[in-house]
C-alpha cells in the first residue's frame, strides 16, 4: 500500500491510468480485475469517464474468485463475464480509506434497489511502478437521467414512476441516517429494467464520518445556495432532493418545459444555481413553478427554503402544512399566496365572522385558536360561585392528616429516579429546643388549629367547692376590712379582734388556695397537657432521629448513584481502551503487511529490471570462457622468448597465452635490472629476469593479436538454451516472490484472525465482568432507594406525630389556672 494515503505526491492523470490499463495483468492485483477486459474507445484506448475526483473505467472480469459484495460474495463465485466500474483517483482526498470503509459498512445497513455495492481497494492499480487505490463497483448498464428524460418525454406514467422511485431512495437514505451528498443528474442511472440507481458515493455522509466533514460540496445547480462545510449531516440531501423531485413531477405534466429550459449539454434539469439563489428575481423559476398550480405550494416552499439556512429544509414528502408559517417576504405575489397555509386562506375568506363552533367574542385567527390538547387558562370565578379549592398535586405517603406536604430535598442529577422528599433542617427543630426564638411551622397549615373548649370535665361538687372556698375567702376578707376600719375609727381596743380576723382570713385563704390548686392539677385537662408536653418533646426527638436516618440514606443513595455512574464511565473507558488496543494492533499488522509487501514489490521490480543485466553478464562470462579456451591453445612462442625464458615462465605456471594478462617492464633503478619484467596472471604477479622492455612489449602485442582474432568469432547473443535458463530462473524467482507475498498475507490474516478471536474473548470477559458489577451496583442502588423510601415514610410519620403533639399541646396550653377558676365559677 505504497500509495494508499496518496497525499504526499500527486496522483496520476486520466491519461496515465488509460496507458496503464492497457495491460490489466500487470496493473491489477485484485483477482476480479487481473487480466480483465477494459472497454476500449475508437482509438483502441481504454474508454474513460472523467469526474471531479477521478476517472471511471469499465472492466469485464474474465474469472477468478471475487471478494466482498462487489465481486459476487465471500463464497468465491466466479466473476467471469460481470462488468465493474473501476474508479481511479486523480486527486487526493483526506482519510479516503476511512471514508470508503465507513461508506461500505453504512450501505450494508440499508435496503433498496437503488443501492450499488462499493469496495475500496487500497492496492488497486499499478502506475509507473507505484500502487494507487481504486473503488470497485458493479457496472450499472443503463442511461443517465438526462438521456432517459430526453427519450421518455411525454410518458407521464414513466416519469411519475421514476419520481416515486427517487423519493423512496431518498427516504431510505434518510431513514438510515445517511445522505448521498451529491444528488444530481450525473449520479442517477436508470437501468434497462427501469430501476433507478444512485452511483458515486464520494461525498456521502455516514454517522462514522461526522467528525471528518464533507469531501465535496456537490453540484452547484442542485445544492442549497448557502451550503457549507458545517451542513454535513443526514439532512444533507433534502434541498437537492426537492429540486430533482419537483423537476421530474413538473416534466411529467408539462414536457414542453424540457425543450424550453433545458440547455443542450447543460449540467442541470430545469433550474440552475442562479435560479435557486434568487427565486424571486428568476423568470425561469417563475415560469417553471407557475405552469402547474397543484405544485405551486411546493415550489413556494422551495423558494422559501432557498433563503433560509440549509438546516431548516424539510424532508421530501412531508405535508406542506408541516413546515409551519412561511414568511412571504421577498417572494412573487403568486408564490406569496401559495406560501400561505390553507388555514390562513380559509381564515381570510371567512372575514370577520367567527369560525363554526367558536364562541362569541373569540378570534378566528388560527394562531389564537387553542388546540384541544393545549392547557386552558383558568377562568375567573363568577359572583354566584365560590372560589375553587386547590387540589394538591401529590402528597408524601403516610403524611399528616391535614394534607400538608414536606418541602423537597435537593434532587441528584445523576439518575432520573423518584426520590422521597423532606423539608430542610431549619424547619425541623421542636419548640422545646429553642424557646426564645419564634418557631416556624413544621408544615404549612391548611386547616385551623383546634381551639380549647374549657374545663368541661369539672364535677358539680368541684364547682361548689370552688365557689364556697371563694365565698368564704371573700367573707373573711370583708370581715378583715371591716375590722381594719373599726380600728382606725374606734381605737386600739379593737386591735385583737382585727388581728384575729386577719389571721383567720389568711389561714382560710391559704387553705382555699391550696385546695383550689390541687383541684386544678387533678383535672384531666391539666394531666393531658403535661402528657402532651412530654409527647411533644419525644416527637421532636423522633423527628430529628428520622431526619438523621433520612439524610444518611439519601447520602447512601447518592453514593450508590455515583458508584453506578462511575462504573458506567469506567465501562465505557475500558471498552474504548480495548477497542483502541485492538485497532492499534490491527494497524500494526497492516503496517507490517504493507512493509513486507512493499519489500516483495521492490524485489519484484528489481527482478523485472534485472533481465537485461543478467543476460549481459551471462554474455560477458561466455565471452571470457571462450577467450580463455582460445588463449589456452596458444603456447608461449619459443622463437620469440627463447628456451630459457620459456622454461623460467613455465616453472611459474605461465605456459600459454591464457596464463597471463599483461607483461610490463620493471622500472630500471640500476643497470643490472634493465632486463627484468613483471608478468601478471590471474591471482599473482611473477618477476622474470632476462626480458627486456622491447621483448616484453612484443610478448604483450603477441597476446593482444590473439585476443583480437578470437573476439571476431565470439557470439553476439546468448545461446538459446542459456537465455531460456535465465528466463526459467527469473520465472522461478517470480513464483518464489508470489509465494512469499502469499505467505505474508496468510500470516497477516492469521494474526488478524487470532487478534480478533482474542479481542472477542477479552470483550466477552470484560462485558461479563461489567454486567456482574452493574447488576451488583443496581441491586445496591435499588436497596438504597427502598431504604430511602422507608426512611421517608418514617420521617413523614414522625412529622405527623410531631404536628399532632404540637397541636394538642398548643390547644391545652390555654387552660390556665385563671381559666379553671372562671369555668368553675361561671361554667365552661
Amino acid at each position: 500500500m505504497t500509495s494508499a494515503g496518496g497525499a504526499s505526491r500527486p496522483y496520476p492523470t486520466g491519461a496515465d491510468y488509460s496507458e496503464a490499463l492497457r495491460d490489466t495483468a500487470a496493473c491489477f492485483a485484485h483477482p476480479v480485475l487481473a487480466r480483465g477486459l477494459v472497454a476500449m474507445g475508437p482509438l483502441r484506448m481504454p474508454r474513460v469517464v472523467s469526474g471531479n475526483f477521478g476517472s471511471v473505467f469499465r472492466v469485464t472480469g474474465v474469472g477468478g474468485p471475487a471478494s466482498g459484495g462487489v465481486g459476487g460474495g465471500a463464497g468465491g463465485d466466479a466473476a467471469g463475464g460481470r462488468e465493474y466500474a473501476v474508479k481511479c483517483f486523480t486527486r487526493a482526498v483526506p482519510d479516503r480509506l476511512r471514508r470508503y470503509r465507513a461508506i461500505a459498512d453504512a450501505l450494508r445497513t440499508v435496503e433498496g434497489t437503488w443501492r450499488v455495492d462499493v469496495d475500496f481497494v487500497p492496492r488497486g492499480v499499478l502506475v509507473h511502478g507505484r500502487w494507487y487505490p481504486v473503488v470497485l463497483m458493479e457496472w450499472v448498464d443503463g442511461s443517465g437521467l438526462v438521456p432517459w428524460l430526453t427519450e421518455h418525454l411525454g410518458d407521464r406514467a414513466a416519469i411519475e414512476s421514476l419520481a416515486d422511485q427517487f423519493a423512496r431512495a431518498v427516504g431510505d437514505l434518510e431513514r438510515g441516517g445517511l445522505a448521498h451528498g451529491d444528488l444530481q443528474h450525473g449520479n442517477i442511472v436508470i437501468g434497462r429494467d427501469g430501476v433507478l440507481r444512485l452511483i458515486d458515493y464520494d461525498g456521502m455522509y455516514a454517522p462514522a464520518l461526522a467528525s471528518l466533514g464533507p469531501a465535496e460540496n456537490g453540484h452547484r445547480n442542485y445544492q442549497h445556495p448557502a451550503r457549507g462545510t458545517a451542513d454535513f449531516g443526514p439532512g444533507l440531501d433534502r434541498f437537492s432532493a426537492h429540486v430533482i423531485h419537483l423537476s421530474l413531477r413538473v416534466l411529467a405534466r408539462e414536457p414542453w418545459l424540457w425543450q424550453t429550459y433545458h440547455d443542450e449539454g447543460g449540467e442541470h434539469l430545469l433550474l440552475r444555481a442562479e435560479d435557486l439563489a434568487s427565486p424571486a428575481a428568476s423568470e425561469r423559476f417563475a415560469v417553471v413553478s407557475g405552469t402547474c398550480p397543484e405544485l405551486a405550494g411546493e415550489f413556494a416552499r422551495l423558494a422559501y427554503w432557498a433563503g433560509r439556512p440549509p438546516a431548516e429544509v424539510g424532508a421530501l414528502g412531508e405535508p406542506i402544512t408541516a413546515t409551519g408559517r412561511m414568511s412571504p417576504k421577498g417572494l412573487p405575489a403568486w408564490l406569496a399566496e401559495a406560501a400561505r397555509s390553507p388555514r390562513d386562506r380559509e381564515a381570510d375568506g371567512a372575514g370577520d365572522a367567527p369560525p363554526r363552533g367558536a364562541a362569541a367574542g373569540t378570534a378566528a385567527d388560527p394562531a389564537h385558536t387553542a388546540h384541544p390538547s393545549a392547557p386552558q387558562p383558568p377562568q375567573p370565578p363568577q359572583p354566584s360561585q365560590s372560589p375553587p379549592v386547590p387540589t394538591p398535586v401529590s402528597a408524601p405517603p403516610l403524611g399528616p392528616a391535614d394534607g400538608t406536604a414536606a418541602a423537597p430535598l435537593p434532587r441528584s442529577p445523576s439518575r432520573a429516579r423518584s426520590r422521597p422528599q423532606s423539608p430542610p433542617r431549619s424547619q425541623l427543630q421542636p419548640e422545646s429546643h429553642a424557646p426564645s426564638q419564634p418557631q416556624p411551622q413544621l408544615q404549612p397549615q391548611t386547616q385551623p388549629r383546634p381551639r380549647p373548649s374549657g374545663f368541661s370535665s369539672l364535677s358539680r361538687r368541684t364547682r361548689w367547692t370552688v365557689r364556697l372556698a371563694l365565698a368564704a375567702l371573700l367573707a373573711l376578707s370583708a370581715a378583715a376590712v371591716a375590722c381594719t376600719l373599726l380600728l382606725f375609727a374606734v381605737g386600739v381596743w379593737i386591735l385583737a379582734p382585727a388581728f384575729a380576723a386577719f389571721a383567720a382570713a389568711a389561714g382560710t385563704g391559704l387553705a382555699a388556695h391550696g385546695r383550689l390548686h390541687r383541684a386544678y392539677r387533678a383535672t384531666p385537662e391539666v394531666r393531658r397537657h403535661a402528657d402532651a408536653t412530654i409527647e411533644r418533646e419525644r416527637a421532636g426527638d423522633h423527628v430529628m432521629d428520622a431526619l438523621r436516618r433520612l439524610t444518611d440514606h439519601d447520602e447512601a443513595l447518592r453514593a450508590a448513584e455515583k458508584a453506578r455512574a462511575d462504573h458506567a464511565a469506567n465501562r465505557f473507558a475500558a471498552s474504548g481502551t480495548l477497542r483502541a488496543r485492538y485497532d492499534d494492533e490491527c494497524e500494526g499488522i497492516g503496517r507490517r503487511l504493507a512493509e513486507a509487501l512493499a519489500s516483495v514489490d521492490r524485489r519484484r521490480e528489481a527482478l523485472e529490471g534485472s533481465g537485461p543485466r543478467e543476460e549481459a553478464q551471462a554474455l560477458r562470462e561466455l565471452h571470457d570462457r571462450a577467450l580463455r579456451d582460445g588463449l589456452a591453445g596458444f603456447p608461449l612462442p619459443t622463437d620469440l622468448l627463447g628456451a630459457r625464458i620459456v622454461a623460467q615462465l613455465g616453472r611459474e605456471g605461465v605456459l600459454t597465452a591464457a596464463d597471463f594478462v599483461r607483461v610490463t617492464s620493471a622500472v630500471p633503478t640500476s643497470p643490472h635490472l634493465r632486463s627484468q619484467a613483471t608478468v601478471s596472471r590471474p591471482g599473482r604477479t611473477v618477476r622474470v629476469e632476462g626480458i627486456s622492455p622491447a621483448l616484453a612489449r612484443r610478448l604483450q602485442e603477441w597476446r593482444d593479436e590473439i585476443v583480437e582474432e578470437l573476439r571476431l568469432h565470439l557470439p553476439a547473443t546468448l545461446p538459446y538454451q542459456a537465455a531460456q535458463e535465465l528466463h526459467r530462473k527469473r520465472a522461478d524467482q517470480r513464483i518464489d516472490l508470489a509465494r512469499q507475498a502469499a505467505r505474508v498475507r496468510a500470516r497477516a490474516l492469521g494474526e488478524l484472525t487470532a487478534l480478533e478471536t482474542e479481542f472477542e474473548a477479552a470483550e466477552r470477559d470484560r462485558r461479563r465482568t461489567a454486567d456482574h458489577e452493574a447488576a451488583r451496583l443496581d441491586a445496591a442502588l435499588g436497596a438504597a432507594e427502598q431504604a430511602l423510601k422507608w426512611a421517608q415514610r418514617t420521617y413523614d410519620q414522625a412529622l405527623h406525630r410531631a404536628a399532632t403533639a404540637r397541636d394538642v399541646h398548643d390547644a391545652l396550653a390555654a387552660l390556665t389556672y385563671r381559666r379553671f377558676l372562671r369555668d368553675a365559677l361561671l361554667g365552661p
